[in-house]
């Protein structure tokens, strides 16, 4: 009969050489590679702190693009994530959030965050919900911040030297600028009926009015070019969002009229070539094997391509994913398509009620047709798109 004294110290002898944290760091890391979702990488992450503290989110696998429900205050620390491709709600906690309006993401997982304080002075920072990190930025007087819209003009990626770029007020749209570190913004005249985008360090911004797009330095503060609407048969088409892609620069006409319950998209290339060296919106019947997502509350998109996972945020953030992370990946999703997130005035009847709802919708571009994603957010929820993958090239 074995001793008690003894079976206990051969169990504690066994326990000590098969610590989960003793694993080789290779084989940890493809083991990583492996994991499905970000739910299960995180309770990975939890098992024992070797595994955290060896871990990075760079290790995380390709995901595809997740929803985020955008918290409105101070009710809760936690973030809620619904994927598409799994159909699975993750629940993260994110004290880094709290009290905070988010606002959009950029690259690395960080988004915009704004927070008001007294005097009508509006706190900016960055923060990365996944390894909550905050990056304070300078603040922002404003008036009247009841009818303030902030929407981010995203940097390319997240380094120290991107600019940071805003627009703010629904009405009167001034568009701010500054780098993190810097000690104020700096402030552009008036964005009224303009949308605003920031693209390869430059600043495009589309005159809603006539179409037309001026394309300036804004380091210097110098205009380079204007391009003119797209060309169509039937009227001008405005661009309403620019997306870029493997070097490509697409804009996007979002259609909707009385007629058509459901919108329809048009897609233009921007060329350079054109004999003089000016550029022009060339249409395109089709996208290839990209998809592209858009949000037209608040103003993001981005591109998944066969190549790699491109993205900018339409209103100005370009970054590139690792080469591995490509649309093929995901085989399961409509490629030549537009993944589209908008919001809906509710109706009683014929009367318009206040409030909105948000639909998750899939434009087929080759067979004009558009398609309807259930989620199980309510739907007055403000939701947005959100990139989990942080493997930046």
């Amino acid at each position: 009969m074995i001793h008690r004294s003894v079976m206990e110290e051969n169990e504690r002898e066994l326990r000590e050489q098969t610590k989960t944290g003793d694993l080789p760091p290779e084989l940890f890391h493809h083991i990583l590679k492996k994991i499905p979702d970000i739910g299960s990488f995180f309770r990975c992450r939890a098992v024992c702190k070797p595994w955290r503290f060896s871990t990075s989110l760079s290790d995380l696998g390709p995901q595809f693009p997740l929803l985020v429900k955008l918290n409105k205050g101070p009710a809760s620390t936690d973030l809620e994530f619904y994927s598409i491709a799994l159909d699975k709600v993750y629940t993260i906690p994110a004290p880094v959030c709290s009290g905070k309006r988010l606002v959009g993401q950029t690259a690395g997982g960080y988004m915009l965050a704004c927070q008001l304080q007294k005097n009508n002075v509006i706190n900016f920072s960055l923060v990365n919900p996944l390894i909550n990190r905050e990056v304070p930025l300078p603040d922002l007087r404003h008036q009247v911040y009841s009818v303030c819209q902030v929407s981010w003009i995203c940097p390319s990626s997240f380094k120290c030297d991107d600019y940071i770029i805003i627009t703010c007020n629904r009405w009167h749209k001034i568009l701010a600028f500054c780098k993190p570190g810097d000690e104020r913004w700096n402030i552009i005249g008036s964005m009224f009926n303009k949308r605003c985008f920031y693209l390869k360090g430059l600043l495009f911004m589309i005159e809603l009015r006539t179409g037309v797009t001026k394309v300036m330095d804004i380091a210097y503060h110098q205009e380079l070019y204007d391009i003119p609407p797209p060309k169509s048969e039937k009227s001008p088409r405005v661009i309403r969002f620019l997306v870029e892609s493997c070097g490509d620069i697409f804009g996007v006409c979002h259609n909707s009229c009385n007629k058509r319950a459901e919108p329809q998209y048009d897609v233009y290339r921007l060329e350079f070539g054109n004999g003089e060296g000016h550029p022009s919106w060339v249409k395109v019947r089709s996208i290839g094997d990209r998809i592209l997502f858009l949000d037209i509350h608040t103003g993001h998109g981005f591109c998944l391509s066969e190549n790699n996972f491109g993205t900018n945020f339409v209103r100005g953030f370009i970054s590139h994913i690792d080469n591995s992370f490509r649309s093929c990946d995901f085989a399961a999703f409509r490629r030549n398509s537009i993944y589209f997130i908008r919001f809906l005035g509710l109706k009683d009847g014929k009367v318009r009620k206040p409030g909105y709802v948000h639909a998750i919708n899939i434009y087929d571009i080759e067979n004009d047709q558009t398609f309807y994603i259930n989620s199980p957010f309510n739907r007055h929820n403000f939701v947005t798109w959100f990139l989990p993958t942080l493997n930046h090239i």
